[in-house]
């Protein structure tokens, strides 16, 4: 997993240096766009419900780089009653084919932070006074966040980007499905006559979302 987000970002780097030394030769369409998304499904015998809005600043160039045909870097907040968690930066490179009415999007990125506590879900079974049992569902977090203090305390994972966008120099509004690709701890105890069982295991997994947003040009 390291690997492949080192790789990522080196890639975000690459293309964000070619894309400073081409603006100055060329005109380059920037948008500010808000969103909201929406997450659901089921991890093992968990389901989870995730909302959220997002902001961010997308810029697409007048001709491809390198198969690139634009970037972007954002915000999201999960669970906007919360403050003490889902905080997300991401950052992406996105390819678009125009089918006459709209443009088939697609990319994929990286996104790091403090994620929602949405996919962190405990089951307890209670046979008799001395027999229990109880599983933990909840997502791996492999980064740490700079002044908390604590050790992995946030996430980073890559993701896959798909959509249609709609877009002239004013406005744009685009519609798709996002994939994060997550890695999540699935933890079995059971206690039977005073002896504990424990059972660890991983699980990566695709995490699917929607997402709808408009912006506007800043030209």
């Amino acid at each position: 997993m390291k690997k492949i987000c080192l790789l990522l970002v080196g890639l975000v780097l690459t293309f964000s240096v070619d894309v400073y030394a081409q603006e100055k030769k060329e005109t380059s369409d920037t948008y500010i766009k808000l969103g909201i998304v929406h997450s659901s499904g089921k991890i093992e015998w968990a389901d989870y419900v995730i909302n959220g809005m997002s902001v961010e600043v997308e810029t697409y160039f007048s001709d491809n780089h390198l198969g690139i045909s634009g970037w972007s870097i954002g915000y999201r907040k999960d669970n906007l009653h919360y403050a003490e968690f889902g905080h997300l930066l991401n950052v992406d490179t996105f390819r678009t084919k125009s089918i006459k009415v709209a443009d088939l999007k697609f990319g994929g990125g990286i996104e790091w932070g403090m994620p929602s506590d949405g996919f962190s879900h405990t089951r307890f079974n209670i046979r008799t006074d001395s027999d229990l049992s109880y599983n933990h569902v909840f997502l791996n977090k492999n980064s740490n966040i700079p002044g908390n203090g604590l050790k992995n305390d946030g996430a980073l994972y890559p993701f896959l980007k798909f959509g249609l966008v709609k877009r002239s120099k004013a406005f744009i509004l685009e519609a798709g499905t996002r994939v994060n690709i997550m890695k999540f701890g699935i933890d079995e105890y059971n206690v039977s006559d005073n002896k504990l069982t424990v059972t660890l295991r991983d699980r990566r997994m695709a995490v699917p979302s929607v997402f709808v947003s408009l912006g506007f040009g800043t030209q």
